[in-house]
């Protein structure tokens, strides 16, 4: 309580006088145009107080066990990792100077282990800038440096926090967070922006390194006992016999709206990050004057990716492209990637030829894609050397390389603390394994690129460096060898290593290709000059939130959209929200390719006729759920079947065993219709069955995978082939209908003749499809939009705050969202906002957006350009 009187009397002093440095008995207040903080000496220079200048809204919290700094600190020669910690707290003693605009706080004798630290404080008129460094004592490795830390309050109902995270997304209510919780991300790596915020509807706390080189780092935020705690963690591997120096300042300051009359926004402290940001070298030119980016790409292009299934059969890759994609998209660039294009399976490296399906198979695929003005655009799996894939029943594998890599990739693996090479268990690797290359050896970098360069002789003109997500080496550069050419242990060595890397591979493929592009695997600001397009996946936070109150937002392209065009990794089939998301967030147009491209019945394959790899095309087979692994069997049974082709086999040997085969049928346009009545039925032969109840499962799902009805058709009792049906009407909401061939226990049936009906005057007939997707309406309006009248904002404009949107309403849940805004200020200084309508039916809207209100309809699937009023 004398703290905060004491302070708070000191900043009646401070608003008087703007000295921004001013010594007390107690402590330090450093004041800057827009905060007055406090650092404790009872508390060894601890961050006692902070608040926005005239400000009453304190962001610390009262009762934290507060420090300044943390060190890690390991054994010379030690391979376990064991580290142990030390703080601030632990000085044996504490010396403060104070010199214009700069504190110095020295700390001696750490922990009684003879370690200094000085910590420096330097107060500009907008902010502060901290750095520490260190030296001497005992024979120790340091290896964090966490500093500065800062603990926010953690009673503030309607807080939320941001970072510059890859996937980017707000969290509301962290606050709420169970003691313990933590959100962590590195830099390389899930930082791909080293800012973070946190606030409330009045103001916050900035905080950003200002590093252009790319040291490695780590930003934090941990719920504590009785705070939210902030910190930025410097990675090291440095004998303290010499000095350890941060290399870079981390900036601290408050922060809150431009507008009074508008709430605080993680976007106006993304603005403060942005003036620093565009004076780097990733800033330098944006995307519209970069003379490296091919005419094509300039022109706004759309994307498609064909996975391994597609890839096995050309003539079905060859049918899309020339049938669907040529017919309605005929004068628009196309990106096509290919997933699964490895030899052995797919993202198994690095014995990848001949390319699957084969060298043959391949071509004729890349001469499609090239016949549409497409361009193919493979991902090789960075530094992985696949050593195991599939594990078999008697523990073999289906395929493992350990004598190519022993013989070839072992002497530039990435070595642990123990000189042993890192292995890592991977899922897509079904029980396998993968070695990791390390980067830092030059041998690696050409091998990578070596792989690449015979992609372009195979006719692609793009390529991804994947497996490298936010540019992060696997197993985060911690690289202990001494014979590749970098220094022991985590360093910016890394960062470089992949700078050379960008460097050489961009040079190579050019060669082959002349207009090259190169992407790598979610984003990271350093390397954005270095490529031209890049992966993103901001929209999965809907289906993958990171933690409570987890929500999408474009962090990375806010920061950027203007200097690198993002595209979404991984869209979903029949979302429109989803689709909604990236329109508005200014994405190259990636959707998922359908088939058939004729029309058919909407539920694909229900008389199980037509297998790939073990699974009825058009369904899926669950291998778990909620942490559950379903073990049962479904196959193909030639033998037993009720009509002429063969039908699905289901089998559980254990009275906790699963099996389910499961397919998703859209709702929407073009597709099953809310309120309609429709009748699933099929051919059911079964020989035992655990529980008499177990039938076919339909779900009505929303995209975020909330109820809105379900049905059950039974299997019935043991006996010969038998008919049996269901009557459902589609509730409101309804986004998909899930239906899943599902038995828990002991079972074995057949299953055949699967059809989905509606009623018409003449009875029942089966619903079909015209063989366009739901989301062709939606889509095609985007491609004309970003190829053509939106090209100047969607892809080379700058991101704006969104308009304010008052109806409809916007709900914190994205999966009940229908209508998406947001705005951009082209190259040529013309701003439009951007609002879509994702729903199927009609949505009047009513906006906020330059000091007038807009009130409009937007029909179903309409996307349209608000321009502004000059």
């Amino acid at each position: 309580m004398a703290i905060r009187l004491a302070f708070t009397v000191l900043l009646c002093i401070l608003c008087a006088h703007a000295q921004p440095v001013v010594e007390d008995d107690t402590g330090v207040a450093l004041t800057t145009t827009n905060t007055v903080m406090r650092l404790s000496k009872t508390e060894h220079g601890a961050i006692a107080s902070c608040r926005g200048r005239g400000d009453e809204f304190e962001l610390v919290a009262a009762d934290a066990n507060r420090e300044l700094f943390l060190l890690a600190l390991s054994k010379p020669g030690d391979t376990t990792g064991a580290l142990s910690w030390v703080s601030s707290q632990n000085a044996g003693a504490v010396a403060w100077a104070v010199t214009g605009q700069r504190v110095t706080i020295t700390f001696a004798d750490i922990a009684g282990r003879g370690i200094a630290a000085t910590c420096v404080v330097d107060v500009t008129p907008d902010t502060t800038l901290w750095e520490i460094s260190l030296e001497g004592g005992e024979e120790a490795v340091l290896e964090r440096v966490i500093y500065p830390i800062v603990d926010l309050r953690a009673d503030v109902e309607t807080d939320a926090l941001a970072a510059g995270l890859t996937k980017g997304g707000v969290f509301h209510r962290p606050s709420a967070w169970k003691k313990g919780m933590t959100l962590t991300a590195d830099q390389p790596g899930k930082l791909c922006a080293q800012f973070a915020c946190w606030y409330a509807s009045s103001g916050g706390m900035y905080s950003a390194s200002r590093d252009p080189r790319g040291y490695p780092k780590v930003v934090q935020f941990r719920r504590e006992e009785n705070s939210l705690r902030l910190s930025w963690q410097r990675r090291a591997f440095h004998p303290l016999g010499s000095l350890f120096e941060q290399g870079y300042p981390i900036e601290l300051r408050t922060f809150g709206s431009a507008r009074s009359e508008v709430t605080t926004d993680w976007r106006d402290a993304a603005d403060i990050y942005k003036r620093w940001a565009l004076q780097q070298a990733w800033c330098r030119t944006p995307y519209h004057q970069r003379t490296d980016i091919p005419a094509w790409l300039r022109s706004a292009p759309a994307m498609i990716r064909f996975s391994r299934h597609w890839l096995g059969s050309p003539e079905r890759v060859e049918s899309w492209l020339n049938d669907y994609w040529k017919v309605h998209f005929p004068d628009t660039p196309l990106i096509v990637a290919l997933w699964g294009w490895e030899q052995h399976g797919s993202w198994l490296s690095p014995d990848y030829f001949p390319p699957y399906p084969s060298e043959e198979g391949f071509a004729r695929i890349v001469a499609a894609i090239k016949a549409v003005d497409g361009h193919a655009f493979p991902w090789p799996s960075g530094y992985y050397w696949n050593v195991e894939y599939n594990k078999q029943e008697d523990d073999s594998f289906e395929w493992q390389d350990w004598d190519g890599f022993r013989k070839t990739g072992e002497p530039h693996a990435l070595l642990n603390r123990d000189g042993k090479p890192l292995i890592r268990k991977l899922r897509w690797l079904r029980g396998g394994r993968n070695a990791v290359l390390c980067r830092g050896d030059a041998w690696t970098r050409q091998w990578f690129t070596a792989n690449c360069v015979e992609l372009m002789k195979r006719g692609c003109d793009m390529v991804q460096v994947d497996q490298v997500v936010g540019a992060a080496a696997p197993g985060r550069a911690n690289c202990f060898a001494t014979h590749h050419g970098h220094p022991v242990g985590p360093g910016v060595w890394d960062t470089e290593a992949f700078t050379e890397q960008l460097v050489q591979l961009g040079k190579q493929c050019r060669r082959i290709q002349p207009d090259a592009v190169l992407s790598i695997e979610e984003p990271q600001e350093y390397f954005n000059h270095l490529i031209e397009v890049q992966d993103y996946r901001d929209a999965q936070i809907v289906w993958k939130p990171e933690k409570p109150g987890h929500v999408p937002d474009s962090v990375f392209g806010y920061l950027y959209h203007e200097f690198l065009p993002v595209f979404q990794s991984n869209p979903r089939a029949g979302n429109l929200r989803n689709l909604a998301h990236c329109i508005v967030t200014g994405q190259i147009p990636h959707w998922v390719p359908h088939w058939p491209i004729t029309p058919a019945p909407m539920l694909a394959n229900g008389a199980f006729d037509v297998w790939s790899d073990g699974v009825p095309d058009g369904w899926q087979k669950v291998k778990g759920w909620q942490g559950k692994t379903y073990d049962g069997k479904a196959s193909q049974d030639d033998a037993v079947s009720h009509g002429t082709g063969p039908a699905l086999r289901l089998e559980n040997a254990g009275t906790d065993d699963i099996v389910q085969v499961s397919q998703n049928v859209s709702v929407g346009p073009r597709q099953l219709v809310v309120g309609r009545t429709y009748r699933l039925s099929c051919r059911a032969k079964v020989d035992r069955l655990d529980h008499a109840d177990a039938g076919v499962l339909i779900a009505a799902l929303r995209h975020g995978l909330s109820s809105c009805g379900s049905w059950r058709l039974p299997y019935g009792p043991p006996g010969d082939w038998r008919k049996q049906a269901v009557e459902f009407t589609i509730p409101e909401k309804t986004d998909f209908l899930r239906v899943m061939i599902h038995v828990t226990g002991e079972c074995r049936l057949w299953i055949d003749e699967l059809q989905l009906e509606e009623r018409d005057e003449d009875g029942w007939r089966t619903v079909t499809h015209s063989g366009l997707p739901s989301e062709h309406d939606l889509v095609k309006r985007w491609v004309e939009l970003f190829h053509g009248e939106g090209r100047p904002y969607l892809l080379f404009g700058r991101m704006l705050h969104p308009p304010r949107q008052f109806e409809p309403s916007v709900p914190m849940d994205p999966n009940k969202r229908d209508v998406f805004v947001n705005a951009f200020r082209s190259p040529d200084g013309s701003e439009v906002a951007v609002a879509v309508n994702a729903s199927a039916v009609p949505q009047p809207t009513r906006l906020e957006w330059q000091g007038r209100e807009h009130v409009f309809t937007l029909e179903a699937s309409e996307i349209r350009l608000i321009k502004a009023s000059r």
